[in-house]
């Protein structure tokens, strides 16, 4: 039995869409987060990723305006940057050709020097009530859902996160009776309670994108985690994916919403509609002068690789090779800054041999492999087969002191057998 939150809405739409338009709305809004992987697999993703097929200007407004995160640096920093002449009066003409905007030099001077006020960032209807945590229960839910094996207490396997979320909910004495009965009235099934919501909101789809993805980004560490299981671990999408997170972020703004008083829920209501109204002029303003500051930076780059190099007067004390990667790039920098007697150099990590090392046994097999790709093939050594048995009929893991020198010797081409032998095996 579901139980609906008596909210006039009359006044806020004109039709009710139709509960597919909300769908493909929270689909879009969902498909916004960038996903993460585990530490041990941990790839370098852009944190707007979902968002890279819109202008970037548009993207920085919808992130000042749902996340209170502009992309661009305030005022002062440009200023500071032109008054050091770190922007000069050419990168500015530069920026102002390259982009088309409608400004002039005087006006940009003149934006710096009283700059419009920032972006007013939309609010959850828990901001507006007083002596809760926001969105933090929601994390907490989803900290005991994904423990793997660290909780002193191991917590009762459950179908999915959002039903995980919605029965522990209701033994948290730390939730008002009515907050708890609100919740168990939703359907157990998220996809149903994501339409209960929606239809007692009647927002437009519009409306609805944005609002769920905002409530999203007030988790985004844990969206991004649901996200990314989707790509690392499929088959769990169904029961922890993002969707499922999704439901939990609507339901607890529902569940706000129906404290707030009469006037507070039209205030709600009315941001919600006009969430992603059209970006100021004023604002724009501060693209052109990144465009401006960036185009300095080029000018500074292509000097200081067309200057001659400097031979180094004596040999590195330490030279470290380390990965083609972003991610090792700042220690490469912070070293090379240390110390001049410190070099650092790029090279290749993977060479297409695609396997798990099981040294420490079958069961904790370690991908030697870039996240995004899968072992073929499980690396380790067994013990002699017993005469008059097949090495085939017995394979046992590695002992853990191995040499891995010893485990690192074997052959891709080898026969069925050797495989087996070496314990090299396709998974």
């Amino acid at each position: 039995m579901s139980q609906s939150i008596a909210v006039d809405t009359s006044s806020h739409h004109s039709s009710v869409p139709s509960p597919e338009q909300y769908r493909d709305a929270l689909k879009r809004a969902t498909d916004a987060i960038a996903p993460v992987w585990p530490l041990d697999q941990w790839i370098a993703v852009n944190p707007w990723w979902g968002l890279k097929h819109q202008p970037i200007e548009q993207v920085s407004h919808a992130l000042s305006r749902r996340a209170g995160q502009p992309m661009t640096m305030p005022a002062e920093f440009y200023r500071n940057a032109w008054e050091s002449g770190r922007v000069t009066p050419q990168d500015l003409q530069q920026a102002l050709r390259q982009g088309g905007y409608a400004y002039t030099e005087q006006s940009l001077m003149s934006y710096l020097a009283t700059p419009p006020k920032p972006v007013t960032p939309l609010r959850s209807a828990w901001d507006s009530l007083a002596g809760h945590d926001g969105f933090d229960p929601l994390a907490e839910s989803c900290a005991s859902y994904f423990d793997h094996h660290q909780q002193r207490w191991a917590s009762r396997a459950v179908p999915s996160l959002y039903h995980f979320w919605k029965t522990a909910a209701q033994h948290d004495l730390r939730w008002p009776k009515a907050q708890r009965q609100a919740l168990q009235a939703l359907p157990d099934d998220p996809t149903a309670a994501v339409e209960q919501i929606a239809e007692d909101w009647a927002l437009t789809p519009e409306a609805f994108e944005a609002l769920a993805h905002t409530l999203l980004l007030r988790v985004n560490g844990w969206a991004s985690w649901c996200q990314g299981i989707g790509w690392h671990t499929a088959p769990q999408q169904a029961e922890a994916g993002i969707t499922q997170l999704a439901a939990m972020v609507l339901a607890w703004e529902w569940i706000g919403v129906d404290q707030l008083t009469s006037i507070q829920q039209s205030e709600w209501f009315a941001q919600w509609q006009t969430a992603d109204a059209a970006i100021t002029s004023p604002h724009e303003a501060l693209w052109c002068w990144q465009h401006a500051y960036e185009l300095g930076y080029q000018r500074a780059l292509a000097a200081t690789l067309a200057a001659p190099s400097a031979e180094p007067s004596s040999a590195p004390k330490v030279q470290a090779a380390f990965c083609i990667d972003v991610r090792s790039e700042r220690f490469r920098r912070h070293l090379e800054q240390a110390t001049p007697t410190v070099a650092t150099l790029g090279v290749a990590g993977f060479f297409a041999m695609p396997v798990a090392d099981a040294a420490t046994g079958p069961e904790r097999a370690q991908p030697r492999v870039p996240g995004l790709l899968k072992p073929a093939y499980r690396v380790g050594l067994v013990a002699a087969p017993e005469a008059g048995r097949s090495a085939l009929s017995k394979r046992e893991p590695a002992p853990k002191r191995a040499p891995r020198e010893v485990r690192a010797a074997f052959n891709l081409h080898s026969g069925g057998n050797n495989r087996h032998c070496l314990g090299l095996e396709a998974d």
